[in-house]
């Protein structure tokens, strides 16, 4: 079984910029579902949807999706969106 390790690194870079948006929203936000709102629409939003549901499992696609998100995230947080 193949093991697809792009997918993977994506995998656990959404889940740890989650965990840390989690923690801001504790400063914006009251209750538990405030901010589980305000976390998912970010990532709904960082991370949209896939287009008929495709799946990419090239890893050239992977470093691509990676550099452009750090490229989205450098720029929420030099302009204090997150």
């Amino acid at each position: 079984m193949a093991v697809d390790i792009a997918g993977l690194c994506r995998r656990f870079q959404r889940e740890k910029q989650r965990d840390e948006m989690i923690k801001l929203a504790k400063k914006r936000f009251r209750t538990k579902s405030e901010r589980k709102q305000w976390t998912y629409g970010e990532l709904d939003r960082l991370y949209p949807p896939l287009e008929n549901g495709k799946i990419s499992h090239s890893a050239d696609d992977g470093r691509r999706e990676l550099a452009q998100h750090r490229q989205r995230a450098a720029g929420q947080f030099c302009r204090g969106g997150l």
